[in-house]
């Protein structure tokens, strides 16, 4: 459920960052832009520098992901303004437990999940606990979260046994939960599994915890909990790597184009020692059927029509580009020296290319 106004409590803090150029959960009295409100949802919220466009800001931040999809958060404030985001946690734990101990995990059971991933983020990631350091490209992250009738909101689960198989055998895993040292306060009542190396593409992974769950306020035996599920791993990306089979995790090279490059230069303005403006021209690329073409060079593009019964098309290129032009090599002669931007046309990227010769007047 949107509350509006936790939103709009995020936005008092989103404008305090920004006027004090830092990403902080905590706000001074003392410091422009305070607020009591701003100062409230700081401090109960996951945050983001950058802006929530169509991918959520911590889906690779694990102790913020964890927080979202903690089974007790019920209502939440979002706000994505001054070049922040900030979500409500803690504000929003108020929905009620299932009626029996129930174990829910990230990814869920059958669906399909991505098959590495490298995590960043402050003050520091889960794996750092346990001898991984940040960036480090592993398997996803699989998140688990308990909660029951007759648990705490704050019990603290413990994981005592972990696996996951897939296609080649058994995955090599580290796991942190509630009594990792210094994760104790930083994520729901349970535990995250961390495969050690990234997963075959394309393929169904088994997965199964166990967990011990404790009562904070003490007493009594602790309750036992497990899951099994299963899921599985997208393909790669074709733009990237074309997969040749779905269980296969090599794949053959993306194919590139080769390109032809001119030179036209009005001879007149061939002068030794003076910058000219050179138009490379034809730089032609196959691209896929909708292919646009971005450069950070400038650049002048045209599309020619599209064939009939064809799903591919050509691009014609002309970025404008800077040479410099060397003292002449001879009496009629100047050597000249020609550098292209790469840019990325479709699903082709076309590398820099440098053009060396002579001109004859």
């Amino acid at each position: 459920m949107h509350v509006p106004e936790w939103s709009r409590w995020c936005g008092l803090h989103n404008a305090y960052q920004k006027l004090n150029r830092t990403l902080t959960h905590e706000e001074s009295p003392s410091a422009p832009g305070y607020t009591p409100e701003g100062a409230r949802a700081g401090g109960g919220s996951v945050l983001s520098s950058g802006s929530w466009t169509t991918v959520n800001p911590w889906e690779h931040a694990p102790l913020h992901l964890h927080a979202l999809l903690s089974p007790r958060l019920a209502a939440l404030g979002v706000d994505d303004s001054n070049g922040y985001v900030c979500a409500t946690t803690n504000l929003g734990l108020t929905r009620p437990p299932p009626a029996v101990d129930t174990v829910y995990v990230y990814p869920g059971q059958g669906v399909r999940h991505r098959f590495e991933e490298a995590v960043a983020e402050r003050p520091f990631t889960p794996g750092e606990k346990v001898g991984i350091p940040a960036g480090t490209v592993t398997g996803p992250y699989l998140y688990v979260s308990v909660v029951g009738p007759a648990l705490h909101g704050f019990s603290q689960a413990r994981v005592t046994a972990a696996s996951l198989v897939g296609p080649d055998g058994p995955v090599e895993v580290r796991t942190v939960d509630n009594f990792t040292d210094g994760l104790q306060l930083y994520i729901p009542s349970g535990g995250e599994v961390i495969p050690l190396r990234p997963l075959r593409p394309g393929s169904t992974y088994a997965a199964s915890v166990r967990l011990e769950v404790y009562d904070p306020l003490g007493g009594g035996a602790p309750h036992v909990v497990a899951r099994t599920w299963s899921f599985m791993t997208l393909r790669r990306d074709p733009k990237t790597c074309r997969c040749r089979s779905p269980t296969s995790s090599r794949c053959a090279p993306p194919k590139r184009t080769r390109t032809k490059i001119g030179i036209p230069i009005r001879t007149h303005a061939v002068l030794a020692g003076r910058r000219i403006e050179v138009t490379i021209i034809p730089l032609k690329v196959r691209c896929a059927r909708t292919g646009r073409l971005t450069s950070r060079a400038r650049e002048r593009c045209r599309h020619t029509p599209q064939r009939a019964r064809k799903l591919r098309r050509t691009i014609v290129a002309t970025p404008i580009v800077r040479v410099s032009v060397a003292r002449p090599t001879g009496l009629n002669a100047v050597s000249i020296r020609v550098r292209s931007k790469a840019f990325v046309a479709g699903d082709v990227t076309v590398p820099a290319a440098n053009v060396e010769g002579h001109l004859h007047r």
